[in-house]
């Protein structure tokens, strides 16, 4: 059993690598397509290590240190609730139909909104597989909260808390409404655009560990699976032989 773990992680890295390397050479649609693929095959590496001694290490580590850093109740408080309403369903659904929306009037196609609806719909459906499917031991979750007593209730959510719905919402919604905004615009736009996701995500992803809703391998998980979802859709918006979403070839 071990001897085939280690040929299925094998695979995974090698063909991240391989993956990575073919987006970085190709162009257009089928270089975007690549890059969702590596992203894919490291989201399942991590997976796949979920129980692993260094991925367990890591995340009892950063548990321990966001533990011996959290703020006075008041901002726990702020922060749980700011947390709470980012993640509900039913806000990123809107923010999706509104956000993907107002994009396809703008470019007079339905394209875009079927990328930032889609993307959301796709990320949900495949966290909620992924949650069901990836588990961590009792003996993985013992090693959270060294020194400060832990609330076995909460902690026990994080069995089955692979990857981040809030982080791969914020990254499918965030990303996709930025690719399909930056079409056509400067690099000095679509670099602003790219900043604004990346804070936007980190933010959120900071948040998910700060609240104690997730593990630091839960977010990171979360960021992967967005970015595969967020490259996936953007091959939809960018035309053939174009080396980044700049423009789509509208139906």
């Amino acid at each position: 059993m071990i001897a085939i773990n280690v040929i299925i992680e094998t695979a995974l890295i090698v063909a991240a690598v391989i993956l990575l390397v073919a987006a970085r050479r190709r162009r257009g649609r089928a270089g975007m397509m690549l890059l969702s693929a590596s992203q894919l095959s490291i989201l399942m590496l991590l997976a796949a290590q979920i129980n692993s001694v260094w991925l367990t290490d890591l995340d009892a580590s950063v548990w321990n240190w966001v533990d011996a850093h959290r703020a006075h109740r008041g901002l726990r408080e702020l922060a749980g609730h700011t947390f709470e309403f980012i993640g509900k369903p039913l806000h990123v659904a809107i923010a999706g139909v509104v956000s993907g929306t107002l994009l396809a009037w703008r470019a007079r196609s339905p394209v875009r909104a079927v990328v930032v609806i889609g993307a959301v719909g796709i990320g949900a459906i495949a966290e909620q597989i992924l949650k069901a499917t990836v588990t961590r031991t009792p003996d993985n979750l013992a090693t959270l909260g060294e020194g400060s007593p832990l609330d076995m209730a909460k902690v026990a959510e994080f069995a089955h808390s692979y990857p981040s719905g809030h982080v791969t919402g914020a990254a499918t919604l965030l990303g996709t409404i930025a690719v399909c905004a930056s079409v056509g615009r400067s690099r000095a736009a679509k670099a602003t655009w790219a900043a604004v996701v990346v804070v936007s995500v980190l933010f959120v992803a900071a948040l998910a560990v700060y609240v104690r809703a997730h593990l630091f391998g839960d977010v990171v998980g979360g960021m992967f699976l967005g970015a595969a979802v967020v490259a996936a859709g953007s091959a939809l918006v960018i035309r053939a032989g174009d080396a980044s979403p700049g423009r789509e070839r509208l139906p």
